[in-house]
């Protein structure tokens, strides 16, 4: 968490600097320290009196700018019409964003029900996604593996990965309390010369991977399981072992809750899911900040998309073809918002980019400007 000057400076120029790093799970890349920034109010405030627009673009390109128009909304820097004008709805249903609700319900506290609240609109199926990717992206804090872990075992579920069976956050002890508790025993066994290492292997890596061993000789695991994450168990991959792989015979039918955890493999296939996650995110917001509900004016939207020259439509004819009207727009950007017109897509997006451009006019935050753009680019 950012919390003076010297650190927000340092992020700063290491941002800049462009570092190639690594950190589970996360692949090599360029500036991967951004994915573990935790937002707060003081970041949001250096972030509205930034002046480095490669620093601005690279850090909401990283976290989203979807991300930071929540903050921006939260703490109220952005009114609820500016909110709806710009916040992109076009996530896919299967792309799990909840980054802000983590944020706010484990950092920020202001916020706290948004992530239950997610939760539990979602089916069985979508809730054991949820908790495998605050698990894989989020579970290095003890507090919010926890948290998952107590929704494992309130939800009656089990934990289910192609490759690890637990993400490689904590030490193997830690791994192996709440192993038994949350992910159901793999069906096969790895027999090795090596203890240690068969016992990490089978603690930690699902049936795919074991499966993978059988009946090799002389094998080297750095083909199979990834260095950079399993050299703080001290275990070398670059060495060549000798595996065997044995049954276990398994009978799932008798694991408590088993039900649950076939209903999620049903709906998803091992891999795929094939239903939408539900976000009601933007909503619940809106209903908490939004009090005065009553003198807000929502645009009214025509859904079909028009295809007439822009020169021909309503906006563009009785605001953009006025000196006037222009200059209300450049020299106040709320102006925009307050016009009491229906308008349609083509329109909206139109109306966007003015909006922007007033602001750039008055010499608003570049931050929020750049969010509020690539929204729209985004969109």
């Amino acid at each position: 968490m950012i919390n003076t000057i010297e650190q927000y400076e340092k992020l700063v120029n290491l941002t800049l600097s462009k570092l190639n790093n690594t950190v589970f799970p996360y692949s090599t890349t360029e500036n991967i320290h951004l994915n573990l920034i935790i937002v707060n109010k003081f970041f949001i405030d250096q972030l509205l009196k930034e002046k480095n627009n490669e620093f601005l673009i690279e850090i909401i390109h990283k976290l989203t700018s979807n991300l930071f128009l929540f903050f921006l909304y939260g703490y109220k820097y952005i009114s609820t019409i500016v909110f709806n004008y710009f916040y992109n709805n076009k996530i896919k249903g299967y792309d799990i964003d909840i980054k802000f609700e983590i944020l706010e319900h484990f950092y920020n506290k202001r916020y706290e029900n948004l992530l239950n609240k997610t939760f539990n609109i979602n089916s069985i199926s979508r809730q054991l996604e949820i908790i495998m990717e605050i698990l894989y992206k989020y579970g290095r804090d003890i507090n919010i593996f926890k948290y998952c872990v107590n929704k494992i075992n309130q939800n009656k579920l089990y934990l289910y990965n192609k490759y690890y069976r637990m993400p490689l956050h904590f030490p193997l002890n830690i791994l192996n309390e709440y192993l038994s508790s949350i992910t159901l025993p793999n069906n096969y066994i790895l027999n090795c010369e090596d203890k240690k290492l068969q016992n990490f292997i089978n603690t930690v890596c699902s049936d795919s991977i074991i499966m993978y061993f059988e009946n090799y000789n002389n094998i080297n695991l750095n083909k199979y399981i990834e260095n950079d994450f399993v050299t703080r168990y001290d275990i070398d991959v670059n060495k060549n072992y000798n595996f065997k792989v044995s049954v276990n015979n398994i009978d799932y039918s008798k694991f408590p809750n088993i039900d649950n955890y076939m209903i999620c493999i049903k709906e998803y296939g091992e891999y795929s899911p094939s239903i939408f996650t539900k976000f009601e995110t933007k909503i619940n917001l809106i209903n908490i900040i939004n009090t005065n509900k009553n003198k807000i004016k929502y645009y009214k939207y025509n859904n079909k998309f028009e295809k007439k020259n822009i020169k021909n439509l309503n906006f563009v004819k009785k605001y953009l073809n006025d000196k006037k009207e222009i200059e209300n727009i450049l020299n106040n950007p709320n102006y925009l918002l307050t016009l009491n017109i229906e308008i349609s897509i083509m329109e909206k997006i139109i109306i966007s980019y003015c909006y922007i451009i007033s602001l750039i006019h008055n010499e608003c935050s570049s931050f929020i400007i750049i969010t509020l753009l690539k929204n729209i680019i985004n969109t």
